[in-house]
């Protein structure tokens, strides 16, 4: 579900499935909303929109079991490769808002994804490895 809860605001997401119950008031008028939802999530890999950011190029390494995969089923609308290389692998980049999809999805492909750039997001997800990995040592 998509919508404002006041005109200042910013349009919100709510996952319909963690919606317990509704309460409303009859006395809040409706928001009319000149909303384009192409536009809107257009920078982005899923639903959540950050506000305020902006859409950068995120540079990835993909192996070569992979490449064929993500090159026909591109992760974002945005991506172009950049390079084929001769044992298989490719690097492609992205143009995006950075979010908690994109992440989930950089992070589902393991060892067989390399972020190349930008380095706050190389560091970021370095970083989730190092603490799931420091899960498995004794």
């Amino acid at each position: 579900m998509v919508g404002k809860r006041k005109g200042s605001q910013p349009i919100t997401n709510l996952a319909l499935d963690r919606i317990i119950s509704i309460d409303y008031d009859l006395n809040i008028p409706y928001l009319e909303e000149k909303f384009n939802p192409d536009l809107f999530y257009k920078n982005v890999v899923g639903v959540t929109v950050n506000t305020g950011l902006q859409p950068r190029r995120i540079e990835l390494w993909i192996d070569a079991k992979n490449a064929p995969y993500v090159t026909t089923k591109p992760l974002h609308n945005s991506q172009r490769l950049i390079k084929q290389n001769e044992d298989g692998s490719i690097i492609i980049h992205l143009y995006v808002i950075q979010n908690y999809e994109l992440d989930r999805i950089l992070l589902g492909f393991g060892d067989s994804l390399e972020v190349l750039r930008p380095e706050y997001l190389r560091e970021r997800v370095k970083s989730i490895f190092l603490n799931g990995l420091s899960r498995y040592q004794v």
